[in-house]
């Protein structure tokens, strides 16, 4: 489904989106044709790397993704501050100070990977020159995505 799509949205430090059939910022259908619920579990949070639906609102997850390529052990002390005074699990604001990522995402966006090898790769996308509105100024294409279950 995502052979031959591009990357429209790259935000060095923040995400790298596509998913976008049609290369546009417009969505894209899911695979069941539809909008899909969000689904939100408090074992899987924005590490960086991580692998999540983009949407446009509550419920609205159709076929666009990002990864979060935010600097690892980049969050400030502000931020995992505020994570203590709001109650966050201990393991989750150390995963946080140790992987890094975009705490601010999490119950927002629908998490359903994340990358284990090939990091770097979602980094050098991460940083390709871009136009006004974030969309790279050359296509970054994805020729081919493989997906694992690992349990």
């Amino acid at each position: 489904y995502y052979d031959g799509t591009v990357f429209h949205r790259v935000i060095e430090d923040f995400v790298v989106q596509g998913g976008s059939p049609d290369g546009s910022r417009g969505g894209g259908a899911s695979c069941w044709g539809l909008e899909f619920e969000d689904e939100f579990s408090d074992k899987l949070h924005h590490y960086c790397g991580a692998l999540s639906m983009a949407n446009h609102g509550q419920d609205t997850n159709g076929s666009q993704f990002f990864f979060v390529t935010s600097k690892i052990g980049g969050l400030s002390d502000e931020t995992l501050s505020q994570m203590t005074d709001a109650s966050w699990r201990e393991e989750v604001i150390d995963a946080y100070k140790q992987a890094g990522g975009l705490p601010s995402l999490d119950w927002r966006y629908t998490i359903f990977g994340q990358i284990y090898d090939g990091l770097s790769v979602a980094y050098d996308i991460s940083r390709v020159k871009t136009d006004e509105n974030d969309k790279p100024q050359k296509d970054v294409v994805i020729q081919s995505i493989s997906v694992y279950t690992v349990e």
